[in-house]
Parts: C-alpha cells; structure tokens; sequence
C-alpha cells in the first residue's frame, strides 16, 4: 500500500491507471514524498519499468523543481519520488508517465497547498523547554549534593 493519502488520478476508461500519493497529507515547506501507483485498468497487474517524472512549479515563478520517481524494488508498480518545496504557497505539481519511447506521455496535474513553517514559540513548547531545563539542572545539583554527602561520609568514617 503507497504511503500519503491520494492527490490525483487518471481519468475512468484509461488502459492504464495511474493514482499518484501524497505525504504529508498536509505538507509544509520543506521535502515532500510523492507515490505514483500504475496497473492495468483489466486486470489490475502493476506496470513495471516506466519513465516517471514529477514537476514543481513553485507559485509566483521561480526555479522549478524535478525529480525522477523510481521504481520500488520490493512493491512493484509503486514508483517514488520527492520534491523540495522551498515556499509556502500553491504550487502546480505535475507527473509524466512515459511507458514506450514513441508513445506519448500521460500527464496528470494537479495543485498542492504548501504551508509555511511555524516559528513562534507557543505555550506548549515553553512549558516543554522548561521541564527540561530543570530535570538537567536539577540533576546536576542532585549529582553535587549525593558527592558532597558521599564524601563527608568517608571522611567521619574512622579507618
């Protein structure tokens, strides 16, 4: 089973079917994993040894990002790729499936919502960075106070 949740597919009545995954369901900016699925539409069998490309065209231009999905030895027909999507925003994703040289190519495109990363600090993460801070000062002074007593102790100890 592909990883992601289902992005696009093609379109009923095709010889062959092609369903392309996403994941993170809900990407942010940063890498995302792509999962491209093709069988025949009959028989349901993967197809095997196919030439797929996937496409990032960022929003509002720029450099656009390309990446050769490559078939997964272990699940046949199950073709991966990642894109590095480096601004929030729409970006237009596309997915070239090349099965024979003189054949065309099957295209599907298809938007992706790119959330900006999250910087400011929250509550939550205050609170987390806190606890931390005490447990690790909090065992040094404990580390401390056990060697002072520990000491003390051997030398009241008569020997």
């Amino acid at each position: 089973m592909p990883a992601g949740v289902e992005v696009a597919r093609t379109p009923a009545g095709q010889p062959e079917t092609v369903v392309i995954y996403m994941a993170p369901e809900r990407p942010v900016v940063g890498i995302v994993h792509f999962e491209v699925v093709v069988f025949r539409t009959d028989t349901r069998k993967p197809v095997r040894e196919l030439q797929l490309r996937v496409y990032g065209d960022p929003p509002s231009g720029g450099d656009r990002q390309t990446s050769r999905a490559l078939d997964t030895l272990d699940r046949p027909g199950i073709y991966a790729g990642n894109l590095d999507m480096e601004r929030a925003g729409t970006w237009s994703v596309s997915v070239d499936v090349v099965s024979t040289p003189d054949t065309p190519p099957v295209s599907l495109v298809f938007p992706v919502e790119i959330r900006a990363r999250v910087r400011a600090s929250t509550a939550l993460g205050t609170l987390v960075w806190a606890l931390i801070t005490v447990g690790i000062v909090g065992g040094a002074v404990w580390l401390w106070w056990s060697s002072k007593k520990a000491r003390r102790a051997r030398q009241i100890t008569p020997g």
